[in-house]
């Protein structure tokens, strides 16, 4: 279909008057700063392509909208508000999440849904109504609402990392068979890719020679590292060696909820001992190439840390959304947690002790099961719904930026 049929409105267009005549057009629907953080892996494969213009749409319904919101305004890119997008056709939408208030089914395009973090790991949490919540949401719903609306499955594609998690979706939607894929793990590639720049990315946290790196890593919610108690980070900044560094990447559903001048004033204490924070949008998978051992929770950084192979101690609760069969569950099963009493520097070198390698292999064996080879899948998928031509030179995966953080406020 022409490219002018899609845009062209009483001859007028969000991108009129047009000057690159391109032939198709991608619209990335990020409805929250996670969605954000996923989709931007993908635009090297496609954006620098002439025959693309790739515009994104600021999705709603999500409770982490707002967070979506403030990492388009400073993507760079065309912008549509939900409403003008509606209006529009596309050839091709991408989408990093797809959950039950998420309405991707009324976006004119044809879309490709990428569960954003490790897939379907937890289930739906309680949502509104009268009646009495279930104690055990199964994760079989969160297969269900990012695939069916209406009685139709309604995404062009669905990607996920592992086989495992196609054979899931086609246990719960046996319809969806032959529109699911296993593209792997774009964080995960990445961040291997990257081992050459492990010294760069240490430099950046400002780790000198002989330092260890201390990453603390949370996730969002009330059993998250942060969610839990700042007292786990403060105690760990109260006892830290004059040899140590240590640096937090939190959730960006954490900073949309809270603020950023808030979380900077709980962690005053733990930023005047030299506590690092990973700015919102820099890239949290080179901070854990950078490090020595890690203090996360159940969230995908944590369990990414440990498929890299790095030392992990848990803490923060044990989330009650987790699935049993997942991944995740894997790990909080697996993993030392961080005892009240003692050296929290003494637990996570115990853990490094106890490192075994084939521990790694396993989680990196759950997190994909086509390593080294997402930009190869992803790429072909989206030139196939796009029906164009692949460009001729092989899919690369791109090493990872430095990783940027928090300045004094």
């Amino acid at each position: 279909m022409p490219h002018e049929q899609h845009w062209r409105r009483d001859n007028a267009g969000p991108v009129a008057p047009v000057t690159v005549r391109t032939q198709r057009t991608v619209a990335l629907v990020v409805e929250s700063g996670a969605a954000d953080d996923r989709l931007r892996d993908l635009l090297p494969l496609f954006e620098n392509d002439l025959r693309i213009q790739t515009v994104q749409i600021a999705g709603e319904g999500s409770r982490f909208a707002p967070s979506g919101r403030t990492a388009l305004e400073s993507s760079g890119g065309l912008v549509l508000p939900w409403n003008e997008a509606l209006r529009h056709r596309f050839d091709l939408g991408v989408a990093a999440h797809n959950g039950h208030n998420s309405h991707l089914e009324r976006i004119s395009a044809p879309m490709l849904v990428l569960p954003h973090g490790m897939g379907f790991s937890g289930s739906v949490p309680p949502g509104p109504g009268f009646g009495p919540p279930l104690a055990t949401p199964p994760t079989v719903d969160a297969v269900y609402s990012t695939l069916v609306r209406y009685g139709r499955v309604t995404p062009a594609a669905l990607g996920v990392a592992h086989r495992n998690h196609k054979e899931l979706v086609t246990r719960v939607v046996p319809e969806a068979e032959p529109i699911c894929h296993v593209v792997g793990s774009t964080a995960y590639d990445r961040a291997v890719a990257s081992a050459s720049l492990r010294e760069d990315f240490r430099r950046a946290a400002g780790v000198e020679d002989g330092q260890r790196l201390v990453v603390l890593s949370s996730t969002w919610g009330p059993n998250s590292l942060v969610g839990s108690g700042f007292h786990v980070v403060q105690r760990l900044m109260e006892e830290l060696p004059r040899d140590h560094k240590a640096a937090l990447l939190v959730h960006p559903g954490v900073w949309s909820a809270h603020g950023a001048r808030q979380i900077q004033a709980w962690l005053a204490s733990a930023r005047a001992r030299g506590l690092r924070i990973l700015e919102r949008r820099a890239s949290w998978p080179s901070l854990l190439v950078a490090a020595d051992a890690v203090l996360g929770d159940h969230g995908t950084t944590t369990f990414t840390a440990a498929a890299l192979g790095k030392p992990v101690v848990l803490a923060g609760g044990s989330s009650p959304n987790t699935d049993p069969r997942s991944q995740a569950r894997v790990m909080l099963e697996n993993e030392r947690w961080c005892g009240p009493e003692g050296s929290i520097v003494r637990q996570l070198d115990r853990a490094a002790d106890e490192r075994l390698p084939e521990k790694a292999e396993l989680y990196a064996g759950l997190l994909t099961s086509e390593p080294g080879r997402s930009a190869e899948l992803l790429r072909a998928l989206i030139y196939r719904l796009l029906e164009l031509p692949e460009p001729s030179h092989p899919a690369p995966t791109h090493c990872l930026p430095v990783p940027r953080f928090v300045e004094e406020w």
